[in-house]
């Protein structure tokens, strides 16, 4: 957060963010199959929308690419990277999480613990950015899209958590 990372180190993390960075349109996909009543769905379809993205910007995906080209790698880099052990299991454990479990107990780990997280952390790490590492605005969309776009993803997962994670048991859970 402070900009104290070389920027070799700083690639070398990114390497162990994208795996974690691909992987939400799956984790929704799991969501929307936990859904248990169109209305949940359609809240849960606009996140899976934002994370495809469009045609002009691209998803969310192609956005954490072009920060990683700005450090200078190679999308084939990217993709094809060693993954730490910790990494592999951060990425199972949701995977697993989004398509075993109830829809609250997904959107608790996913869009409150962690959309929550990514607003944070995402404005921190562009004000790095602008005193340290200097790389261009355009190389920092998937950034920038995270101070505003998680907020709103944090919302509908909390308001879904709370309708749906009534009991104590399911509360318990989540």
């Amino acid at each position: 957060f402070d900009g104290q990372l070389t920027r070799q180190q700083l690639a070398g993390w990114a390497r162990q963010d994208f795996a974690l960075k691909r992987c939400p349109t799956w984790w929704v996909g799991g969501r929307l199959l936990n859904s248990p009543s169109l209305d949940v769905q359609r809240a849960v379809f606009g996140a899976l929308l934002d994370e495809l993205g469009d045609e002009d910007r691209g998803g969310h995906t192609e956005m954490y690419l072009r920060f990683s080209r700005a450090l200078g790698m190679t999308d084939d880099e990217m993709f094809g990277a060693g993954l730490l052990p910790s990494t592999v299991m951060a990425v199972d454990q949701l995977m697993a999480i989004n398509r075993n479990r109830p829809v609250y107990e997904s959107l608790a780990s996913g869009s409150v613990a962690g959309e929550a997280v990514n607003v944070q952390f995402s404005t921190r790490f562009i004000e790095a950015n602008d005193r340290v590492y200097k790389l261009p605005r355009e190389s920092l969309d998937w950034f920038y899209e995270h101070t505003v776009a998680d907020e709103g993803h944090a919302g509908i997962g909390e308001t879904v958590v709370m309708r749906l994670a009534r009991s104590v048991d399911a509360q318990n859970r989540v």
